[in-house]
């Protein structure tokens, strides 16, 4: 099938379930494709994406079971929700240059998955993205597992490739630490990110028992949910002024840690942050500006609560009992 030069969009499930489709190019023209589009086109074998898209829409070829190899289009910045889910054939996939956003399970079960080239451009994915692309093959670099390209073969860490290790070292070129990477590595005792890292996934740090020094990169932009839960020989941590966000339960049952440093960037800390960590002593913010509590204690209403965080053993105190449960943002 080949899609007339003149036409700009397909409209959602325009090719849905048309099992005798086998190939497809889609002229440059065409600058919006729907979702479900070619959903269940079971023998879809080759496509030709437009090179004017901006986004592949979610399901867009979710179950295209012959589908064996895609190059994404130079303008793409966002494949949405399973637009490739289930394409148990598909082996190759190069993402183009322009690809910011992989919108979650993109990829899922896409079994027999083996090579994907990952852009430097790339600024937002997830572990879930390749859930059960068991075949997936990865650079290693210090019992590290990674996908990347061919100027940047360590861009993503992915996970390691035993969890037994005391240490790990991050490659210097590293941008993203995908969720969950370095979970229940309970010999892990210290861990570097460096200054090229600059989005870590949720629980990347999860359950690291014996885990006793972070150093934080000046380029992590949020302190994702769960991060360093359960890493419960941790004493201190400092949180550097590039960080804006501090996720639900991200240091959750540290019952070790006793100082926390809060840089100046900071600007929102999530629910149950500091849940359990009842030997905490102090917490210093970096900026003393007033912040504010939402409690949402009583059905239907939402009230503020303005907090003076001068005081370090106070905002330990808040932070772990009185205002716990509750979100808290500089404004």
């Amino acid at each position: 099938l080949t899609i007339p030069n003149d036409v700009e969009k397909i409209n959602a499930y325009a090719f849905y379930n048309c099992d005798g489709l086998t190939s497809v190019i889609i002229p440059n023209s065409v600058t919006v494709i729907g979702e479900c589009t070619f959903y269940n086109c079971s023998n879809l074998q080759s496509v030709q994406l437009s090179n004017s898209m901006e986004e592949i829409s979610w399901e867009t070829f979710y179950n295209c079971t012959s589908l064996t190899s895609v190059t994404i289009g130079s303008s793409v910045q966002l494949i949405r929700l399973r637009a490739f889910a289930n394409c148990s054939m598909l082996e190759n996939v190069i993402l183009s240059n322009s690809v910011k956003t992989l919108d979650g399970e993109v990829f899922k079960g896409c079994s027999q998955l083996k090579n994907i080239v990952i852009p430097n451009s790339i600024e937002n994915l997830s572990a879930d993205d390749f859930s059960g692309c068991d075949n997936l093959e990865f650079n290693v670099y210090d019992k590290a597992k990674y996908l990347g390209n061919e100027s940047n073969p360590y861009l993503i860490l992915v996970g390691v490739t035993a969890n037994t290790y005391s240490s790990y070292e991050i490659h210097s070129e590293t941008k993203i630490i995908l969720d969950e990477s370095f979970k229940n590595c309970e010999r892990l005792a210290s861990i570097v990110i460096p200054d090229s890292v600059t989005t870590i996934g949720e629980s990347a740090f999860y359950y690291c028992t014996s885990l006793t020094s972070v150093n934080i990169g000046n380029s992590v932009k949020n302190i994702s949910r769960s991060m360093f839960a359960w890493c419960n020989r941790l004493e201190s941590i400092t949180i550097p002024d590039c960080v804006e966000f501090i996720g639900a339960g991200a240091f959750a049952y540290c019952n070790s840690l006793q100082d926390v440093v809060i840089g100046g960037a900071v600007e929102r800390i999530e629910h149950g942050a500091f849940e359990q960590c009842y030997n905490l002593q102090t917490v210093s913010f970096t900026d003393v500006s007033t912040w504010h509590i939402e409690d949402e204690s009583r059905p239907n209403y939402t009230e503020w609560i303005e907090i003076d965080v001068t005081d370090i053993g106070q905002n330990a105190g808040f932070l772990v009992s009185t205002y716990c449960n509750c979100s808290w943002w500089k404004w």
